[in-house]
């Protein structure tokens, strides 16, 4: 098997670069091996108490609410809001609320979240069903999992894949630490549970709105540039643009955070549905599905090389059954030539989202890589400092405290000479002796 295993891969190695050499993204995935290795035996020191504690928490309030929505809404009798059948029953039989969602196989309407999110104001239960399937996931796939996966020494080390995401990001299982949600506060509370050992700290490094500077860069867009090179708010500008009125009067949740979703969400084909998905799981419900539509026709008028831009990666897509990234990563996209609209528009969006992703994710490897190249340097003074995980535009660290600001300097240096767009490329860093509670 190992041996028809490595002659199998070379095979499949001299077919694909038969007329080509090796892109860069060959050599920028082999140079962060290094540091994924490095972070994959580190792995992340964790409360085991806290996640126990949270797991009795959790459990509690699910059983709480799933009596509430029985006493109140189905009679008395036990309702089990993970069940689809039963959330169904309960939501279109009984209270009759309207939905033309139907699961794959046709059986039954849908109550997947799109769904419920799409529901949420309908009725009161519907926001108890997806109360209590979050606190569901935070406890089964989080609370439950992590303490049982910690080894003797306190860490907990996932398994990190570096070639299952077309965009070349990387992926984690067993636990996926890069599922944990962002957006929200039981996030938060998963992610106060991985702490820094006696006598060390976290610290955490972003590149500050990487996909929306890749995509300043590869459009050449006046505006985006413009605002980047000044260092303006973009989202402040955009909305203004949206909704016609003054940079000062821009409200942060009303105006601001529409312009947001719709800039970071456009460049992957975001439409209506989706971004009126995600203001709704923001909190945001004051907007239709007309608006959002208007949204994303008002911000790509307000980027009109951007918006160029996308035109240019579907036709090139159709024309050559592919796109490729700045590195010269491809995505193969016969879907681009498809008569059948669904299959055809879905390729038309992977073509400018592969350009955006995958460009910012070699960003990120070569950050790694200029990181991974100081540190002998750090370990010859005899300081501490250790790479631990990278999510999407963020490098995570474990360090002395007491060289905090040579480590920041140094991991901010690195990030930033990563790579020279159009525009500046800067990096955040902050620190803490929990995940969650990081402050700059």
């Amino acid at each position: 098997y190992a041996g028809l295993d490595a002659i199998v891969t070379a095979g499949a190695w001299h077919a694909l670069n038969r007329d080509r050499n090796p892109p860069s993204s060959y050599r920028i995935d082999m140079d962060a091996i290094p540091m994924f290795e490095r972070m994959q035996s580190n792995g992340m020191a964790v409360d085991v108490d806290h996640f126990v504690r949270l797991e009795a928490e959790l459990t509690e309030k699910m059983m709480a609410k799933a009596w509430h929505v029985s006493n109140t809404y189905n009679d008395g009798v036990y309702f089990n809001p993970n069940s689809g059948m039963q959330v169904a029953a309960l939501l279109f039989d009984r209270m009759e609320l309207r939905s033309d969602k139907f699961t794959k196989s046709g059986s039954r309407l849908a109550t997947d979240d799109k769904v419920l999110e799409a529901l949420r104001n309908s009725h009161p239960v519907v926001a108890d069903v997806i109360e209590y399937r979050e606190l569901a996931t935070m406890r089964d796939k989080f609370a439950k999992q992590i303490p049982v996966r910690v080894s003797r020494d306190g860490r907990v080390r996932g398994s990190i894949k570096t070639t299952r995401v077309e965009t070349g990001r990387p992926s984690m299982s067993n636990p996926n630490l890069l599922a944990i949600p962002v957006r929200s506060e039981w996030g938060k509370v998963i992610r106060n549970g991985f702490i820094a050992p006696e006598g060390r700290k976290l610290g955490s490094c972003d590149l500050s709105q990487i996909e929306l500077r890749v995509m300043a860069h590869l459009s050449g867009d006046v505006n985006m540039i413009r605002l980047f090179n000044e260092g303006k708010d973009l989202h402040r500008w955009a909305a203004s643009n949206m909704f016609g009125i003054r940079e000062e009067d821009v409200d942060e949740m009303k105006h601001r955070y529409a312009a947001k979703r719709v800039g970071f969400g456009v460049g992957t084909g975001i439409q209506a549905e989706g971004l009126l998905d995600q203001m709704k799981l923001a909190g945001v419900y004051n907007y239709s599905l007309k608006d959002c539509e208007i949204f994303i026709r008002d911000w790509l008028k307000a980027f009109p090389q951007f918006h160029a831009f996308m035109q240019h990666c579907r036709v090139e897509a159709k024309r050559q059954g592919y796109v490729e990234d700045m590195w010269g990563r491809i995505r193969y996209l016969p879907g681009a030539s498809c008569p059948f609209p669904q299959i055809r528009n879905e390729a038309e969006r992977q073509s400018h989202s592969h350009k955006i992703q995958g460009s910012a994710a070699g960003i990120m490897k070569r950050a790694m890589k200029e990181i991974w190249d100081v540190m002998p340097s750090i370990w010859e003074q005899g300081i501490y400092f250790e790479p631990l995980l990278q999510i999407y535009d963020d490098f995570m660290c474990e360090f002395d405290p007491a060289y905090e600001e040579l480590v920041s300097g140094v991991v901010e240096w690195a990030m930033t000479k990563s790579v020279e767009l159009i525009v500046p490329v800067t990096a955040d860093f902050k620190s803490g002796f929990k995940w969650g509670s990081m402050k700059k």
